[in-house]
């Protein structure tokens, strides 16, 4: 943890442009929970810097949760941050805090963002949205012990789960197709669950399944009749609801983003490009060995462990056809679905 007392001599001036109303928003984070701006703002920027940089105890603390999240087979992860790419600048002004040079080197050399400043810029937003890092590991730790109370608590599992099921549809009224609101409102009708994330990844699949639906090819979160003659043989997976989602249907959408992501030389496709895409449902440490995964098996693929990227070359791609049936046969699906 950085130290409140640590001396900013060997720290320079950060000196990078960023949005005006985006650093008052997060000056007056940090003034609401510290009572002061400074010397937070720049120890808190400093912190989200190295955590964003994967370095720190912050990271390591991120980590330990993760491997927990994934021993639980839970869904549980971070929320994605809304990109400071996709924001318009209006106004900007220059951030002044001190923050250690060898932070300030690495993020300079970043290539995920435009500049540098975009990058200050996207975390200092995302602060001022969900109070730090920090705090979102709390939460995260928060719902991973309701989870293991929730288990602790079903001692007659399949009866309770069935039983459940049933009330959910009922819920339903017998609905022919329904949105995962419509989920969520079946499920506050029951007394003694809740519609967090660990319910919806238990019981959605399991009511689509018995109510005989399927997912919407182009609607996330619509689920129909699975007899609809015109849902297409081929879907994107891209397009299934995060609680659907299997393990194949994440590599396979990986697949899918990193091929059109790729321009004709090919181009790299990051694990926090499969984080954004599949709303951060997976583990980075899953993405990676997914990717891994998709390297081993799909000519025209190719995993950077040291860049942790998978580059994507659709000449080639192309060429090895039954290797890459799964993503061409989508690729090449044009036919004109309901939306």
């Amino acid at each position: 943890m950085v130290q409140l007392s640590r001396s900013v001599d060997n720290r320079p001036s950060l000196g990078l442009r960023v949005g005006t109303s985006i650093k008052r928003e997060y000056e007056e984070t940090i003034q609401e929970k510290y009572g002061s701006v400074q010397p937070y703002a720049a120890i808190e920027l400093e912190r989200e810097l190295e955590y964003y940089l994967g370095e720190g105890d912050l990271n390591d603390l991120s980590r330990a949760i993760d491997e927990l999240s994934d021993r639980l087979d839970s869904c549980d992860g971070k929320e994605k941050n809304n990109s400071a790419r996709s924001r318009a600048r209006t106004e900007t002004t220059v951030v002044q805090y001190h923050i250690q040079h060898s932070i300030q080197q690495q993020i300079r050399n970043q290539e995920d963002y435009r500049t540098p400043g975009n990058l200050v810029e996207d975390i200092m937003f995302s602060y001022a949205q969900h109070e730090g890092t920090i705090r979102q590991e709390i939460g995260r730790i928060k719902r991973l012990a309701e989870q293991l109370e929730f288990d602790e608590m079903e001692t007659d599992s399949q009866s309770t789960t069935e039983r459940r099921i049933d009330a959910i549809i009922q819920g339903l009224s017998g609905k022919s197709q329904f949105t995962l609101e419509d989920f969520e409102d079946a499920v506050r009708k029951i007394s003694t669950i809740d519609s967090t994330p660990y319910i919806k990844n238990k019981y959605l699949p399991k009511v689509v399944d018995k109510m005989g639906c399927t997912w919407h090819p182009k609607r996330e979160n619509l689920f129909i009749n699975e007899d609809k003659d015109w849902i297409p043989e081929y879907r994107d997976p891209r397009n299934k609801s995060k609680w659907l989602m299997t393990e194949d249907d994440e590599r396979l959408a990986i697949k899918i983003d990193a091929f059109n992501t790729a321009n004709g030389r090919g181009s790299s496709y990051s694990v926090e490009d499969a984080r954004i895409m599949l709303n951060s449902n997976p583990q980075k440490n899953k993405i990676k060995q997914l990717m891994k995964d998709i390297a081993d098996s799909s000519p025209g693929y190719k995993y950077s462990s040291d860049r942790e990227e998978l580059l994507a070359r659709r000449k080639i791609i192309k060429r090895y056809t039954k290797e890459n049936t799964d993503i061409l046969n989508r690729i090449n699906d044009n036919s004109d679905n309901p939306v």
